[in-house]
């Protein structure tokens, strides 16, 4: 037995050196669960409530580090970096109500689903538009999509669209219908966070010319 315990203490500190971000999910996400078997559903999973905060400010902090990729390169992962990070904001404007902020009255127009709807997928079209101009980068962002350590960014996208499917009380009707589909919304975003530590730590170790 000690012998056992020796071992899961050593491939748990292994584990926490090698990949921290998940280790950081899993104590997220095991505090959430908490909340929720203690009958907090109901609280957490509300318009503005933890789980919506939470989903924003994880999305600030993608947003940020992608845009600061971004700033440092000028090829694909720069490109790339442009681009998640312009999609990232969008994401935020998107869950944003502005009926809970102090702002102009001018501002509420954007409570109106319709306007809304419509002012994203023009956003959306332009950062489309910013890609074909930077096609000449394609090669390299196919690159990096399928090297092993963009898995995270794959994973934030399999969950972002699972997340569409619990929209609405599609599956589960109630409370925890809503729950879970904010519960896999943000686990979505926090995985594209990681993959923005990721992305930003590329520009450090990659040879000059391994992506073009």
């Amino acid at each position: 037995m000690t012998l056992i315990l020796s071992e899961v203490s050593r491939l748990s500190r292994t584990f926490a050196v090698r990949e921290p971000g998940l280790l950081a999910v899993l104590v997220v996400n095991a505090g959430l669960l908490g909340l929720w078997s203690a009958g907090a559903a109901p609280e957490i999973a509300v318009e503005d409530g933890l789980l919506e905060t939470l989903q924003i400010l994880v999305s600030a902090g993608a947003c940020a580090l992608f845009f600061s990729a971004s700033l440092e390169d000028d090829g694909p992962i720069g490109t790339a970096g442009a681009a998640i990070a312009a999609i990232a904001a969008i994401a935020i404007l998107r869950e944003i109500d502005v009926r809970t902020l102090v702002v102009p009255p001018w501002m509420m127009i954007w409570a109106y689903g319709p306007f809304r709807d419509t002012t994203v997928g023009v956003l959306v079209l332009l950062v489309g538009g910013y890609l074909w101009w930077r096609r000449k980068h394609f090669a390299g962002w196919m690159a990096l999509l399928f090297r092993w350590s963009a898995w995270p960014f794959w994973l934030s996208g399999l969950l972002l669209v699972s997340s569409l499917a619990f929209d609405g009380e599609k599956l589960v009707a109630g409370d925890a219908g809503v729950l879970i589909e904010e519960f896999i919304e943000l686990n979505g975003l926090v995985f594209l966070l990681m993959a923005g530590f990721r992305h930003c730590h590329l520009l450090h170790q990659r040879p000059p010319s391994e992506i073009s």
